[in-house]
């Protein structure tokens, strides 16, 4: 049996749970549990990159779950490879794409900070004199 895909209105796609085929266990209990338990993961990751990528888009701040990683979880079978690895690559472009907006970041404040200090109003108040 294999993991199909099919698309769902938020972008995230839907999983039927069933052995891979290149599981050692296949058909066996354990075996489906661990495919099972490796999908919940992989979808919880996808969910957060999704989130990230979004967040990324539109300029907003991404709140994510504390992620606690898996403690009892098998190797990971042969047949979600792929998509971990498309998840990696996704997890990967979204890091570059975050430190690219934080050196944008940093030098808009640095560019701030530098007029801050060449102004020549200094912290004292400033009055105008509004009867003349």
């Amino acid at each position: 049996m294999t993991a199909t895909a099919a698309p769902v209105s938020s972008g995230v796609r839907a999983r039927t749970s069933a052995a891979g085929p290149d599981d050692v266990r296949i058909g066996s209990m354990a075996g489906e549990r661990a495919y099972l338990d490796w999908e919940i993961t992989l979808d919880r990751l996808e969910l957060d990159i999704l989130r990230c990528e979004r967040g990324l888009e539109k300029g907003v701040d991404v709140r994510l779950d504390q992620w606690e990683p898996p403690t009892a979880i098998s190797p990971l079978p042969g047949a979600l490879v792929e998509r971990a690895s498309e998840i990696q690559r996704r997890q990967e472009a979204v890091v570059s794409r975050m430190a690219d907006e934080l050196k944008v970041t940093l030098r808009q404040r640095a560019a701030a900070e530098a007029i801050a200090r060449t102004s020549v109003r200094g912290n004292d108040p400033v009055y105008v004199d509004i009867a003349i």
